[in-house]
């Protein structure tokens, strides 16, 4: 999603937490760093070689400028997202990319499930977005969007709550409801899958 539109090499994952990812994309040619609040996953990512520059965005030189911030399930949590969208702007160069995956409430899941759906964490999540609403939020912050899809489909925990298991998310329920009829490429194809995941160019 991000490699067709780049126009260079340079990335920051905020929220990098062990530095999986990164790892990933320094082999695909990416010059990575990462930010992690977490002290543990901090040190364990620098241990595997991953660049962590601080814990946050605020840590960063103002110098320090990137081509591509990725955010993985990192925006729904933040309590100004626009304001936080037009701070990640000054780090980024011309053409800049940002990308990001966040629970959708268009999805299956949450229109089914509704409170019982792990996207309506209120201590946890405290934005949540459909895909217009991401829109709107990056066209706040002048944004132009490149790229999206629908991912993970949330089959197994739709299943459970259709066959009345107290918990939807229970990894071995005592009687599975099959409901053939669901299939995750038809949640995923139709916009409906759990999460969202976008690309953003900064407007110039």
């Amino acid at each position: 999603m991000i490699k067709p539109f780049r126009k260079g090499i340079n990335m920051l994952d905020i929220g990098c937490s062990g530095g999986f990812f990164l790892s990933i994309a320094s082999m695909q040619g990416f010059k990575t760093s990462g930010i992690e609040p977490n002290q543990k996953e901090s040190a364990y990512a620098i241990e595997q070689g991953t660049n962590v520059v601080g814990s946050t965005i605020s840590d960063l030189d103002n110098s320090l400028k990137f081509d591509v911030i990725t955010l993985w399930d990192v925006l729904e949590h933040i309590r100004e997202p626009v304001n936080y969208l037009k701070l990640l702007r000054s780090h980024l160069n011309p053409n800049g990319l940002v990308f990001v995956q966040i629970p959708s409430s268009d999805s299956l899941a949450a229109r089914v499930m509704r409170d019982a759906c792990n996207m309506f964490d209120g201590i946890e999540h405290l934005t949540l977005f459909s895909a217009r609403s991401l829109e709107i939020a990056f066209k706040k912050a002048s944004y132009t969007p490149i790229n999206s899809q629908s991912v993970i489909s949330e089959l197994h925990a739709l299943r459970n709550y259709l066959g009345y298991e107290r918990d939807p998310y229970l990894a071995n329920p005592e009687m599975p409801f099959h409901a053939e009829f669901l299939s995750a490429e038809s949640i995923e194809a139709t916009g409906l899958g759990y999460k969202i995941q976008a690309v953003f160019r900064i407007e110039q």
